[in-house]
C-alpha cells in the first residue's frame, strides 16, 4: 500500500489489518458502492484503521448517508472517519439535525465534513 515502516500510519495498518482476506472483503463492499480503487486504497491510507471495523457496520454506514442522506459515496471516501462514529449515537443524530436545518431552508447545503467533526469540551466557566 506504499507505507513509510517507520511512519505511525504503518503502525496502524499492521495493527489494524485483519485476517486474511478480510481486507479484499472490505474492499468489495467499497466496489459495490462506486468507489475506485484509488479512491479505496486513498481510504486505507488516510484511515488504516478502518480494516479493524466490521463489514456489517461499513455497509450500515454506508446505506444510511447514501440512500437516506444522500451523500454520493465519493463525498464519504473523502472522509473516511465517519465509519468510526457510532450510526446510532452520532451519525444517525446529526443527520436528524442536518435534515430539519435543510427541510425548513436555515441552510442550503451542509457537508460531510461538518457532520463528522470531533466534539470540542466546553470549557467550565466555573473554574
Amino acid at each position: 500500500m506504499g507505507f513509510n515502516p517507520s511512519s505511525y500510519a504503518f503502525f496502524e495498518v499492521t495493527r489494524a489489518w485483519p485476517a486474511r482476506g478480510t481486507e479484499k472483503l472490505k474492499a468489495e463492499v467499497y466496489r459495490r458502492w462506486g468507489w475506485s480503487e484509488d479512491e479505496i486504497l486513498s481510504v486505507f491510507k488516510k484511515f488504516p484503521s478502518l480494516m479493524s471495523i466490521s463489514t456489517k457496520k461499513l455497509i450500515s454506514v454506508m446505506d444510511f448517508l447514501d440512500n437516506k442522506m444522500g451523500w454520493h459515496p465519493s463525498a464519504v471516501a473523502s472522509f473516511p472517519f465517519v465509519h468510526a462514529s457510532s450510526l446510532e449515537k452520532r451519525i444517525i443524530p446529526r443527520c436528524s439535525v442536518i435534515r430539519v436545518l435543510l427541510l425548513k431552508g436555515i441552510k442550503e447545503e451542509i457537508f460531510l465534513s461538518t457532520m463528522i467533526k470531533e466534539d470540542h469540551p466546553v470549557k467550565d466557566m466555573n473554574s
